[in-house]
């Protein structure tokens, strides 16, 4: 009997639009994962294809959508992204409301900006499961939900394959920049992201991989794009497939191992 299937969609911001060429490839051999875990973008993406989304149409709503039309730039309320717009852009193409209503099991991750903690999302409405999930910051404000101010938490852990269960197959889709030294020319999103890499990376450590798993992690060959760079869509997406097509086999043969 194949094995059950979870896939873990990363953080990236633009450079996210690849899970959809990921998500095409699963598709076209058969593979449809019994649960999605998402982060920032992959939260976003995840939602849509749990919701019951083909490769075709997400890729059709990210072609015919100004993605840079949910920017609005406000320096003196501390965020440049308006939160109002993607949660219309998700009323309007998400058919359920809440979690619960999802065609397949989606489970998003965000932070306690003031305390650390960090939130599985899988219940309740699912605007303030993805909103907290994709507010970076210096992007979009925390998210207030209850006495909690929820932010992005991929900075913290971009692809958080340590949410998935025991005997399943991973198939987790690695779309985090390898980002560069800080230097004159660094955008403001750029400096904030580098120092807190540099930070985790220097109390954490490197994740340790699990052994009670198979898990497979497709890396898009995205080269320098930045998280912002919406331009050339097609392009990421088709890097996303390319990617995928690569790992296809090694994917099968677990399924059947």
């Amino acid at each position: 009997m194949e094995k059950k299937v979870t896939l873990v969609l990363g953080s990236g911001g633009a450079r996210g639009l690849a899970h959809i060429g990921v998500i095409k490839v699963l598709e076209e051999n058969g593979i449809k994962p019994q649960r999605v875990i998402g982060s920032s973008m992959g939260a976003l993406v995840g939602a849509l294809y749990a919701d019951g989304r083909t490769a075709a149409e997400l890729e059709e709503i990210v072609l015919n959508t100004s993605l840079m039309s949910f920017f609005e730039i406000k320096f003196y309320e501390g965020h440049l992204l308006d939160g109002e717009k993607i949660k219309r852009f998700l009323s309007k193409h998400l058919k359920a409301k809440n979690f619960e209503e999802l065609k397949i099991p989606l489970t998003v991750t965000s932070l306690d900006v003031n305390t650390g903690r960090r939130l599985r999302i899988s219940k309740g409405p699912i605007a303030e499961g993805v909103i907290p999930s994709i507010s970076l910051p210096g992007l979009l404000k925390p998210y207030k939900k209850g006495d909690s101010y929820l932010i992005d938490a991929g900075i913290i852990n971009p692809l958080p394959i340590n949410l998935t269960k025991k005997g399943r197959l991973v198939i987790g889709v690695n779309v985090a920049p390898e980002l560069k030294s800080v230097d004159e020319n660094s955008t403001l999103v750029e400096t904030v992201l580098k120092a807190v890499y540099t930070v985790q990376d220097i109390h954490s450590g490197k994740r340790r991989p699990r052994k009670d798993r198979d898990v497979v992690i497709i890396k898009p060959s995205l080269g320098s794009r930045r998280i912002l760079d919406f331009r050339n869509q097609k392009q990421i997406i088709k890097a996303g497939e390319v990617a995928a097509r690569e790992k296809i086999g090694e994917i099968l043969a677990l399924l059947q191992k």
